[in-house]
């Protein structure tokens, strides 16, 4: 069953958003004034455009003047005014137009505001279009919150009774919803899930009722009226439409806007890293890759890939792939006493299967063919895409051959464009590394030093950092994948495993432990710090070098004080082989 406290949810939710309009007005005052006085000007020319044709087909269609007119139009002028009523329509619809279009600009104009200030890695998929969609977002809001005062307010000066009556209905189902909703009982999460469903279709039909209560007391009030006037019936008709809409049109841009807090707060605010909240699908999954229930799935699956019979398990291990919502297993089946058969497993959740089709597409293209597993295909367990291989993670690669593989991967990798957005977030992650390797973390280490040798290191970060930061901020921008931090495994031609995670701008190269030597264990995979000499070439060891410092990052932020120190180490003897060719060089001159 479902509960929920209405109030104190939309309290919790008012107070982040605070946080955020300070933000928001901080940085982009100019363009959110421009957007929402702008926005309101479109809304205000749209529902003129709509009303004054319909005003113009009542004219056409009626035989005289209406009362509420005959003021100022005559039979002679009648249709004259017709005429102006359509240019006005037109007009106003052009104003419209012309709103949107400045919208626009002013909102990419913010966006580029926020996403300057932005301190930190590329987060999301399309960021500035997340922003943008964001930003738009408040300032509905605020516009909406500012058409519903004025609605209500002009309501409450031509028609006090409606206004009050549907304010105090809006009040009362307010506080009917809290009630319900605070009930643990089928109706409420029956309610619950309707509002999931469909949100605006939900808000639309509450906004449709309370808009026909407060025309049937319109209504009742005009035929009661002794003057029965037709401009203030008008007027308040107009109003109170206004005044529901904008209210649902609020209401909605604000659960919407809230919804997303865990991917605003970083991307809005300097000051907050991305925090997701629990995820109730990633716990079923992780359930469903338990070793009792894959014990059941996994020979299915391997059946109905390979088509051969379905075998028992001998062996299952889980291997860490780094990722909330990915599993993977070595798997070992043994179909008579002495043959065995090896396949390595990935497991993607319904909310990772956007990679879990990148990564078929990947393993299903000829490049780069030298390291490419044997992929045999794909199945389904429930909602999850499992995908299979042929073989299990083997021996260290031997150090000429992988050497070729990993030379000829890095070249695929280096001929692969970035696109504009890409771009943008390439070039603000290396600008700001030294940012956020700030200086409290460097001294963070020192409190783990022990001897000179760990001071020397200290000493290193704080006099080089900066030029390290300044060497890594010009490497070509050139690597490309869906995926920022995933480690992709490969088995070669000879059964030796290499994993890798391909970023956008740096490369992690692992080797892995064989099966065999586990004692029951996950596999490890262990970060490659001594990569070959004649691999420490140029962008390519810059990379790997770029891709230390995160982790030194890492490590000091979590209080791994000793690891950072042995990251910093191997941070300097990188730097130290790099830098020596540039000295000499100079040197020589």
């Amino acid at each position: 069953m479902v509960t929920m406290k209405l109030f104190e949810e939309t309290r919790t939710r008012l107070l982040w958003l605070l946080p955020l309009a300070k933000t928001i007005h901080r940085l982009t005052a100019t363009q959110l004034i421009a957007t929402v006085t702008i926005f309101i000007v479109g809304q205000v020319s749209l529902v003129t455009a709509m009303f004054l044709p319909l005003k113009a087909i009542l004219l056409l269609a009626s035989n005289g003047v209406p009362r509420y007119l005959s003021g100022f139009v005559t039979h002679e002028t009648k249709d004259a005014f017709i005429v102006v009523l359509v240019i006005g329509a037109l007009l106003a619809y052009g104003v419209y137009m012309l709103c949107e279009r400045i919208i626009a600009d002013q909102l990419r104009r913010g966006a580029a505001r926020i996403l300057a200030q932005n301190k930190k890695l590329w987060l999301f998929p399309n960021e500035q279009t997340l922003i943008r969609t964001h930003y738009l977002r408040f300032c509905r809001i605020v516009a909406s919150v500012i058409l519903f005062a004025l609605a209500t307010g002009l309501g409450f000066l031509v028609a006090p009774l409606v206004f009050s009556a549907v304010l105090v209905v809006v009040i009362f189902e307010y506080v009917l919803a809290d009630r319900f909703l605070r009930r643990d009982s089928a109706f409420t999460a029956m309610i619950v899930k309707t509002f999931r469903e469909d949100r605006s279709r939900f808000f639309t039909i509450l906004a449709n009722l309370n808009f026909l209560i407060g025309f049937v007391l319109l209504f009742a009030q005009f035929l009661s009226s002794d003057s029965r006037n037709v401009i203030i019936a008008i007027l308040t008709f107009l109003l109170l439409r206004q005044m529901t809409n904008r209210l649902r049109l609020a209401v909605q841009d604000f659960i919407a806007l809230s919804d997303d807090r865990y991917r605003i707060n970083p991307l809005f605010h300097t000051n907050m890293r991305y925090a997701p909240p629990a995820n109730r699908q990633q716990e079923s999954f992780l359930q469903g890759m338990s070793l009792e229930r894959r014990s059941l799935w996994i020979p299915d699956v391997l059946a109905s890939v390979t088509g051969a019979k379905r075998t028992e398990i001998a062996q299952s291990l889980w291997n860490d792939t780094a990722s909330l919502g990915i599993a993977a297993f070595d798997i070992r089946m043994r179909p008579g006493e002495t043959k065995t058969y090896d396949f390595f497993l990935r497991c993607f959740s319904s909310t990772q299967q956007h990679l879990a089709e990148h990564e078929a597409k990947l393993f299903e293209s000829p490049t780069p063919p030298s390291i490419a597993p044997r992929y045999l295909g794909r199945s389904m367990v429930g909602d999850s895409i499992v995908h299979v291989f042929k073989g299990l993670p083997a021996e260290q690669p031997t150090g000429p051959v992988f050497n070729r593989r990993l030379r000829k991967l890095l070249r695929a990798c280096e001929q692969t464009p970035l696109s504009t957005d890409l771009r943008d977030s390439y070039l603000r992650t290396h600008r700001t590394l030294s940012q956020r390797l700030e200086a409290a973390l460097i001294e963070r280490l020192g409190l783990a030093v022990e001897n000179a040798a760990d001071r020397e290191v200290l000493d290193f970060l704080r006099t080089t950092l900066p030029v390290i930061s300044r060497d890594l901020a010009s490497l070509p921008m050139v690597l490309d994948n869906s995926d920022l931090t995933r480690p992709f495994c490969r088995i070669d031609d000879e059964g030796n495993l290499i994993a890798w995670a391909w970023h956008r701008w740096k490369i992690d190269v692992h080797t892995a432990r064989t099966l065999d030597t586990t004692e029951g264990k996950p596999l490890r995979l262990e970060p490659m710090t001594a990569i070959p000499e004649d691999l420490m070439y140029g962008d390519t060891a810059r990379r790997i070098l770029a891709s230390r410092l995160l982790c030194l990052e890492s490590a000091s932020r979590r209080g791994m004080l000793r690891e950072g120190l042995g990251i910093a180490r191997e941070i300097r003897g990188m730097w130290e082989r790099l830098s020596a060719p540039l000295e000499c060089a100079s040197t020589s001159e």
